[in-house]
């Protein structure tokens, strides 16, 4: 049995006991817009109100960029220069690792906007569990 001490912030239905939080949802990030924006690095983040990882990643992938851009103008494909080549190759593998990190970053940032609101109260673990906001008593029912 699973027993749920969150007052006047859930509702459990006792049918099926489905929990209904209800938060402030117009405060918490939309998952799907902060991956979205994350196509400009660092914009998912700004989105999620983390300034310091956008600056982080924006300054990664611009840096990664800037010696992409570098390796290619080095690297001549008629002289075929296999140190040049790897270069090239590797700096483009480190912005494309930079840009997918930036995306899950902001995604699972979004979606776990709330999650630092709870506390999982494992002194009653493993009978039931009971999950409480910080800040708010719990109840015991």
């Amino acid at each position: 049995m699973l027993t749920f001490s969150v007052p006047a912030l859930c509702q459990v239905d006792s049918l099926t006991t489905e929990v209904e939080i209800a938060a402030d949802s117009s405060r918490l990030p939309n998952p799907r817009i902060a991956l979205l924006l994350s196509v400009l690095p660092g914009a998912g983040q700004v989105y999620n109100q983390r300034p310091l990882k956008a600056i982080l990643f924006a300054g990664v992938f611009s840096y990664y960029t800037v010696r992409f851009v570098d390796a290619s103008q080095a690297y001549d494909p008629d002289v075929g220069d296999p140190v040049l080549h790897r270069n090239r190759n590797d700096e483009a593998w480190m912005m494309g690792l930079t840009w997918t990190l930036n995306l899950l970053d902001a995604f699972i940032d979004a979606q776990l906007a709330d999650f630092r609101n709870y506390d999982i109260d494992d002194s009653v673990l493993p009978d039931s569990i009971a999950i409480k906001t910080r800040g708010v008593p719990a109840s015991n029912e």
